[in-house]
């Protein structure tokens, strides 16, 4: 029996120093460690964050002429597009009714292509600006959110050892907690 109850104090002893069991149940001069768990709505932190705010001036400075000055771009060639269908629809109809010499007819057919290859050819560079703007705009949130995320993330971490809490969750990652402090105002004001 003796035997027995060694086996299980080792076995025990042996599990518990390899993080299986937990040590302080077994050890009594070993206190156990308090762990203070708070939540955070991180989101709000963010869009709320002064670096968020700062940012968002510095994108828009940089990137709202450009952008004005496509969709005035695309206006227009919107508005050039019915046109060359007036014109498309004109073409048929005198074709079709007969009322164009040879001559008249390839005149008109000539001068209608020449302008559909230009608008093509405005339309072509219109798209691969706008691709160049969106690529350069997603570059630019890409690196500035990375750094709006550092900040707040620096400060929430700072609160967190001031404030002596073990762990901060993201309120839209937990499942389910009780006894959690939500410590979004007190990091607000931090952030703003």
């Amino acid at each position: 029996m003796k035997l027995k109850k060694y086996l299980l104090t080792s076995v025990v002893l042996g599990l518990a120093s390899l993080g299986t069991i937990s040590a302080p149940a077994f050890a009594a001069s070993t206190p156990a460690q308090t762990v203070t768990v708070a939540v955070v709505n991180y989101d709000q932190l963010v869009q709320s964050s002064k670096a968020f705010t700062d940012s968002a001036k510095i994108f828009n400075d940089k990137f709202q002429q450009r952008n004005n000055d496509l969709e005035a771009l695309g206006k227009e060639l919107s508005q050039e597009n019915s046109e060359l269908e007036k014109l498309k629809q004109q073409l048929d109809a005198d074709l079709q009714g007969g009322k164009l010499t040879g001559s008249q007819l390839k005149s008109r057919e000539t001068a209608f292509n020449q302008k559909a290859q230009a608008f093509e050819k405005k339309y072509t560079d219109y798209q691969a600006q706008v691709q160049q703007l969106q690529r350069e705009m997603n570059d630019f949130q890409n690196v500035e959110l990375d750094k709006v995320d550092k900040t707040v993330r620096d400060i929430v971490a700072k609160y967190a050892a001031e404030q002596k809490i073990s762990i901060i969750v993201d309120s839209r990652a937990a499942i389910y907690y009780v006894n959690a402090v939500d410590v979004t105002p007190q990091i607000l004001k931090l952030v703003q």
